[in-house]
């Protein structure tokens, strides 16, 4: 199949098939990678949120598959250009290969590939600003808590909270090697002051989007949708569209850094009230909230109060969401 060489941008989402590359605007990752995967079903399509000039393959096992870029013209998916996966390659963890005039770079599990029966599954949820988080020499995630991840073989991880010590670029990129060697996808959610800085957005782009996992759609939602963020009449409308999207879901799903009283009316309308979310991940919730949202029937799902532990694990399945050893 002849490849052409396109350019678009890119971004994250569905599935994949022969693939033109990716030039980064001031960092030599942008998603899809660590931090904003793409996870998509076989055959399916993703989006992609960069400038792509020259050939993008996906690689595993030493064994390179093409994959077709175009652009994202009728904005069906997040971000500027669209790639798409071809039906024979299996699922599984792919690193995304981009070969252009300026050589070869490898994003480490940029590309998951989920079969969309995937049946029962366990996600891990990572709190960023948890007790132990920091370590002596300055890391924000300590081996310790690196290799906990790992055997829980959880086939999800969200990252919620404080991700950076400081919103830098450079702060992302070393978090984003600290899981690069994490098989399951990777995604983060950050804080509200790391979005305000706005390196998050050069890295990964919008904070608030969605993502399907085998039968199930989670929208993350970034730090929570405060009444007091600039642009929140385009953020809710946004929130509306993927609300609206991972209706037929099993699952619907929101992922945010905390959840308050503070949030945005409308915001909590579309995602309680009108058209129920069934649980929120979120990282911290008010003392004495009780187990759902104060309107409608969402659950929230996380650590339990009072808890220091910076991994919870959650058991996902036909009967819902639940934390591992919890009934």
């Amino acid at each position: 199949m002849m490849l052409r060489t396109i350019r678009c941008i890119s971004m994250v989402f569905f599935g994949a098939m022969l693939l033109p590359a990716v030039a980064a605007s001031g960092a030599d990752a942008p998603w899809p990678c660590v931090g904003r995967p793409a996870i998509v079903a076989p055959g399916g399509q993703f989006g992609l949120g960069d400038i792509v000039e020259g050939t993008v393959f996906l690689l595993a096992d030493g064994t390179r598959t093409a994959v077709s870029v175009l652009p994202n013209e009728a904005a069906m998916l997040e971000g500027v250009g669209i790639g798409s996966i071809p039906e024979s390659v299996p699922p599984g963890r792919y690193d995304l290969v981009v070969t252009g005039a300026d050589g070869e770079s490898v994003r480490p599990g940029a590309v998951h590939i989920v079969a969309p029966d995937f049946g029962n599954y366990s996600i891990a949820l990572v709190r960023a600003d948890g007790v132990g988080a920091v370590t002596p020499d300055g890391r924000m995630f300590s081996d310790g808590l690196m290799e906990k991840l790992a055997l829980t073989a959880a086939d999800l991880v969200f990252v919620v909270g404080t991700l950076t010590r400081d919103g830098s670029v450079t702060g992302y990129e070393s978090v984003r090697r600290r899981f690069s060697d994490i098989a399951a996808p990777v995604v983060f959610c950050p804080d509200r002051a790391e979005l305000l800085r706005g390196a998050y957005r050069e890295l990964f782009g919008n904070a608030v989007y969605p993502i399907r996992f085998g039968a199930d759609g989670f929208l993350l939602l970034g730090a929570g949708i405060a009444h007091v963020d600039s642009g929140n009449a385009a953020l809710n409308g946004s929130v509306y569209r993927h609300r609206r999207d991972l209706r037929a879901c099993r699952w619907s799903v929101g992922v945010a850094g905390r959840f308050g009283l503070d949030w945005s009316v409308r915001s909590q309308l579309t995602l309680f009230v009108d058209d129920p979310l069934d649980y929120l991940i979120v990282g911290e919730v008010p003392e004495a909230m009780g187990e759902k949202v104060p309107w409608g029937r969402t659950r929230f799902v996380g650590w339990e109060s009072g808890s220091a532990d910076p991994l919870q694990l959650i058991v996902v399945g036909e009967s819902g969401m639940r934390p591992r050893g919890d009934g």
